[in-house]
């Protein structure tokens, strides 16, 4: 990394990020290159030479940057002091109100900024090493997804087969990279429904991702538990064709309102639909990255970005079918996962 690049882009002399078991701060994991699954509590202190972790005894070997290991509070008192600059950037997004005001007495007389939106764009632009990351994140839920028809037959319901998806991604990977979400039948017309006792008939949505080196993937397939009428399967067909839309509109310089819109003009003529949920997000340590998309958006995609492409169509007392894959954003799109044309009978 660049890190007096990322200073100068901050605008900050140093810049200061927290994790505790509770509260992960992506930003954290960003710069030290632990993954966001081992829930450590410590500082990480990034300066022109780079990072400089606060830690203690018990997590020390964990880091394999510079540390500098205390005991007692006044000890990271101490080492904040030290090695802070005068202006020091903090994401306001990840810091408790308390902290900010126990950091803030802490360096009493110094400059503290707000370097969340900065800290956003830096992070959705990937180096090779994260790009490979996530690579290797859609290859394993790929992987884990073509075996479905196994899974679906040790389950009986939503919730079983939610667990049988986490356990086969906990094995595989570092884990599922967010609660998988399982829905059967008419509970697929709700886009983030929560896995329950509903049985495995008819249209089955599945939305899940796994961690691979503390990076995310995030697909949705949709399967047939029986056979599917002709009807259903014209509409996974049509939502098919307005992602493939969507994705021919991504590349470097593209704005992400022409890839949302590209989507929405076949569901809007097709099927009188029109998304109720914007087209993608960026993704890598966190599901949801930089920058959000939207039919307004301004946002302009940049080359080496990882956005998801995600259109769904969704009725009441029917149910909802959306088709998502990871693409990696270059002169045209690449994509780092491919859902199947039509829909799949299990």
């Amino acid at each position: 990394m660049d890190f007096p690049k990322i200073l100068a882009e901050c605008g900050a002399d140093t810049l200061v990020f927290f994790t505790d078991g509770s509260r992960v701060d992506e930003n954290f994991y960003y710069f030290t290159g632990l993954s966001k699954t081992a829930q450590v509590t410590g500082t990480v202190i990034i300066t022109k030479s780079g990072p400089v972790v606060i830690t203690n005894r018990l997590e020390s070997e964990i880091f394999k940057c510079r540390k500098i290991v205390i005991q007692k509070r006044a000890e990271a008192e101490l080492a904040m002091k030290k090695n802070n600059g005068k202006t020091i950037g903090v994401d306001f997004t990840s810091i408790t109100y308390s902290r900010l005001l126990r950091f803030k007495k802490i360096l009493n007389g110094r400059k503290i900024v707000d370097v969340s939106k900065k800290m956003e764009s830096i992070r959705s632009v990937k180096t090779p090493r994260e790009i490979k990351n996530i690579k290797e994140a859609c290859s394993i839920s790929e992987e884990l997804i073509e075996n479905i028809s196994g899974l679906v037959s040790k389950s009986g319901t939503e919730k079983e087969l939610a667990a049988e998806i986490e356990y086969a991604a906990k094995r595989a990977a570092e884990g599922v990279s967010f609660p998988p979400i399982v829905a059967a039948g008419k509970n697929s017309a709700v886009p983030h429904h929560i896995p329950g006792a509903a049985k495995l008939k008819g249209v089955l949505l599945v939305d899940f991702g796994v961690v691979f080196n503390g990076y995310s993937s995030d697909i949705t397939r949709v399967f047939y538990a029986g056979r599917p009428d002709d009807a259903t399967k014209n509409i996974y067909k049509t939502v098919y064709r307005a992602q493939q839309a969507s994705i021919r509109e991504i590349m470097a310089g593209a704005k992400v309102c022409d890839v949302h819109n590209a989507a929405n003009k076949i569901l809007e003529s097709d099927l009188k639909h029109k998304l109720i949920h914007s087209i993608g997000h960026g993704l890598g340590i966190a599901i949801h990255e930089f920058p959000p998309f939207g039919e307004n958006s301004k946002n302009v995609l940049a080359k080496d970005m990882v956005i998801t492409v995600e259109p769904g169509y969704y009725k009441k007392g029917w149910g909802g079918i959306r088709i998502e894959d990871d693409v990696l954003v270059r002169e045209k799109a690449v994509l780092l996962s491919t859902a199947p044309s039509s829909l799949t009978e299990i």
